[in-house]
């Protein structure tokens, strides 16, 4: 009697019992179980096919682990590749919802009757809320003879005709019934709603602001038409057609006019046609094919009637980034790797390109258009192309274009393109100028058959990085704007009929979380990031297609084995996201080089690959660069090892790659610690720089209370002669910016860290020449001495003091030139764009 469709985080709910009372309502209780993500927070959707009526709902309760609150400074960047933009985007005074409760709707999502959940949890943990559902039979409809679906054309004959093709092939495939109307008949039937206030409540722009052509008031007759196909239950809404021919509703966005300029932050917006009472509910599931040449739409009906056939590249699904906002996270490849691991647990086959793997960096993506059943590239984008970010130091790093409309031909299979890059799904072009050449990459996608659907964003895509999680070393990043927007659609293939369903789950369950009410404050106004990222999201396409990735049932999980480590210290998450420490959680390993090589272990089978690479990095999280690092696999005793060589000039932060089946799994530690040399009597130091804050700190190196050398700033290896000198020997920062930078989260991780560089030097036992100490080392104080020098070496050290203090100007300097430099470098890149 009942079915039930949920999100890929939302597992099958267990039917625990279901009453029929005197009016014929069914109690039915339920027990709904969350994935909870890294920042805390888990939502998702269970929808009723039509023949049920969810007449309402009472929380039991809920067994979940205490929730966290949202960071108060998360980082915000935009997917352009202008470094200039996301240093304005990091001084916006952005807070966030002050909430930690749990928050259950009921609304109508698609046509269906769908209850939406959104819970708090530990990262990683799985939340549960149990539920008792009274549901009646029939449908709740109020008009029954409604269609399935609505096409709203120009009032042109010839697209009419290609309006019957498309209305024809969901007839006949699907079995939906099919209504298509022209504008002037919405225009005659139905008035335009009140403007003024509805410009007021929905935060639209006026007429005047988008351009001379632009007609509000057919917008606003779409709208109420579209109101009226809501009550009446219509699950899906076409659009075809560009912005002069069937009008947008535009959002005008206070944070973009303001940090870009005020064209950009007039967006054009077919959300509010999903959601025509404003309550952040997708109640139709909508789709624009944004032209009516006819040439184009034929191509575009021709991938839709092959993309209904279906075939093995279906099957099939490509995931690709790098470090597009230049972070250790790398968070375009760690994006990447989530969605493989949500890909394969519906079935598909996952190829990966990604910088740390060595096949992203030089390599064009018009060569893999075809292939594939759906595309997820984290990149930038500037309307026509999509760009990546290159390391290359902080002087010489570069941007690397994977793609442009110019490169894309008619493709032998349609796909699905997942892109939150930013303006490449400007589509508006007819109607608005734009700042780039049209045509934008999605309309070349859409209008040459190769995407049976583009969904992206249209002009500057927002991104929220604001929690971090680290489980024995394995990355889980929060991005909560664009990005978490795409996940929600991948995590609602499983539940979903067709892609404009899924569309609609992933944009009700995405307004759900706390995460997406982050509101930003500039001088001309406030905007709630949320609504921005949904209003500027498109869905290019239509919405109907069938999913062909359908699965119900409970979702495999992401079976990835846990990183060992034997011999290395546990640090916080915080060491690694300096900027996020209030907000990350978890742990990574630091371990001493043996032979300057790391060994880690994983229970069972090895990976079927793994790339390891050590990234250069300053201020706790920017990407300077990468270095890659050969490795060598065992396996015995039903343990995998991998060593990973790490000669001692490379950086210490380490990073694997690991590819399990179709799932990518990130793991990070340190490589870093001293050992005594006896052959040379000499002390071997090796990834100081995770010593370093900015990185080209000096650092002190201490025997007793003395100290025996300074080591210049910079250096990420070293050997210390000892000269016959034995005790406790340690090295440390020279000057404490971790207090004042990090503060006390990230020093009591530092000061673990120093483990690894303290020994205990025995000239009468050569053969115990290091033993790790069982307490931490706490920082010395800024004032400790400097001029104690050991024996003889008293004059010596008293000049490497002054030195020192040379030195310490001198990185002062060399930091405010490197970024003085680094600005000029992104304004001429803004300038370039």
């Amino acid at each position: 009697m009942l079915r039930h469709s949920l999100l890929l985080f939302l597992l099958l709910p267990l039917l625990v019992a279901s009453i029929v009372n005197a009016a014929g309502e069914h109690n039915v209780s339920l027990t709904l179980r969350v994935k909870v993500g890294a920042d805390g927070w888990g939502s998702g959707t269970l929808s009723f096919d039509h023949g049920i009526t969810l007449m309402g709902y009472h929380v039991i309760g809920s067994k979940s682990p205490v929730g966290i609150l949202l960071p108060s400074h998360p980082l915000m960047y935009a997917t352009l590749p202008d470094p200039l933009l996301w240093s304005k985007l990091q001084k916006v005074a952005l807070l966030p919802p002050l909430t930690s409760r749990m928050d259950v709707a009921v609304d109508i999502i698609a046509g269906k009757p769908s209850i939406i959940v959104a819970v708090p949890g530990r990262p990683g943990s799985v939340a549960e809320v149990k539920l008792t559902l009274t549901l009646r039979d029939g449908d709740p409809r109020s008009n029954k003879s409604a269609p399935d679906m609505v096409i709203i054309i120009p009032g042109n004959s010839t697209v009419m005709e290609y309006a019957s093709r498309i209305a024809s092939i969901h007839e006949k495939a699907q079995g939906l019934k099919v209504k298509i109307v022209t504008v002037d008949e919405v225009a005659r039937r139905y008035a335009p709603t009140d403007t003024r206030q509805t410009i007021r409540r929905m935060g639209l722009c006026s007429g005047d602001k988008v351009a001379k052509e632009y007609n509000l008031s057919l917008a606003l007759s779409i709208l109420s038409y579209v109101r009226h196909l809501a009550e009446s239950g219509v699950k899906y809404l076409l659009l075809v057609g560009g912005a002069r021919e069937v009008p947008p509703l535009y959002y005008c966005s206070p944070l973009l006019s303001e940090l870009v300029y005020e064209r950009e932050g007039v967006i054009a917006t077919d959300y509010y046609y999903s959601d025509p009472d404003g309550d952040g509910v997708a109640e139709i599931a909508v789709g624009r094919i944004p032209f009516s040449d006819p040439g184009k739409l034929s191509s575009y009906i021709e991938a839709l009637e092959k993309w209904v056939e279906g075939g093995s590249w279906q099957k099939r699904a490509l995931v690709a980034g790098g470090a597009p906002f230049a972070t250790v996270f790398l968070s375009g490849e760690e994006a990447a790797a989530r969605v493989s691991r949500s890909l394969a647990d519906l079935g598909l086959m996952v190829d990966s390109l990604m910088l740390t793997q060595g096949n992203y960096i030089g390599t064009r993506l018009n060569g893999y258009i075809g292939r594939y059943g759906l595309y997820f590239i984290m990149a930038h984008g500037t309307g026509s192309s999509l760009l990546d970010y290159i390391p290359g130091g902080y002087w010489n790093y570069d941007f690397e274009e994977k793609l442009h409309s110019s490169d894309i031909g008619y493709a032998a299979n349609p796909a699905v393109y997942l892109l939150p890059a930013c303006r490449d799904g400007f589509w508006d072009t007819d109607l608005v100028k734009t700042p780039f050449k049209p045509p934008s990459l999605a309309q070349t996608l859409v209008s040459k058959g190769a995407a049976i659907a583009y969904i992206g964003f249209s002009r500057i895509a927002v991104e929220i990085i604001d929690a971090v999680s680290l489980v024995d070393g394995r990355l889980s990043l929060s991005l909560a704007g664009a990005d978490g927007l795409l996940a929600k659609f991948i995590d609602s293939l499983a539940s979903s009929d067709t892609l404009g369903e899924a569309w609609a789950k992933a944009v009700s369950s995405y307004l759900r979380l706390p995460s997406s009410r982050y509101r930003a404050y500039m001088t001309t106004g406030e905007e709630v990031i949320g609504e921005l990222v949904a209003r500027e999201a498109v869905f290019l396409g239509d919405p109907a297609a069938p999913n062909p990735w359908k699965k119900p049932g409970k979702s495999e999980g992401e079976s990835v084995p846990t990183l060992r480590v034997k011999g290395g210290v546990s640090l916080g998450a915080s060491i690694l996201a300096e900027k996020l420490a209030r907000y990350s959680h978890g742990n990574l390993y630091a371990v001493k080089p043996v032979n300057n090589t790391v060994t880690v272990e994983f229970p069972g089978a090895c990976p079927d690959a793994v790339n390891a690479v050590a990234l250069r990095r300053a201020e706790g999280i920017d990407f300077l660069d990468v270095v890659s690092l050969s490795t060598e696999t065992r396996h015995e005793n039903d343990t995998c090892w991998i060593l990973v060589k790490t000669p001692p000039g490379n950086p210490s932060l380490t990073v694997l790659t690991t590819v399990w089946g179709d799932k990518i799994a990130h793991f990070y530690l340190l490589a870093a610690g001293a050992a005594y040399n006896p052959s040379d009597d000499a002390l071997e130091l090796h990834g100081l720089d995770s010593l370093g804050l900015v990185g080209i700190e000096p650092l002190r190196v201490v025997i007793g209370n003395r100290t025996l050398d300074i080591i210049p700033g910079g250096l990420p290896a070293a050997s210390i002669p000892l000269k016959g000198a034995h005790g406790e020997v340690r090295v440390e920062p020279l000057y404490h910016y971790e207090s004042l930078l990090g503060g006390p989260i990230v020093e009591k991780e530092y000061s673990k860290l120093l483990k690894l560089f303290t020994l205990i030097v025995n000239s009468t036992e050569p053969t115990k020449y290091s033993v790790l100490m069982g307490q931490e080392q706490p920082f010395n104080p800024l004032q400790a001495k400097t001029r104690e020098g050991c024996g003889e070496n008293q004059d010596t050290l008293t000049v490497k003091a002054a030195a020192t203090t040379l030195t310490a100007a001198v990185t002062a300097w060399l930091i405010i030139r490197q970024r003085s430099r680094r600005e000029t470098g992104q304004q001429l890149q803004n300038t370039y764009l």
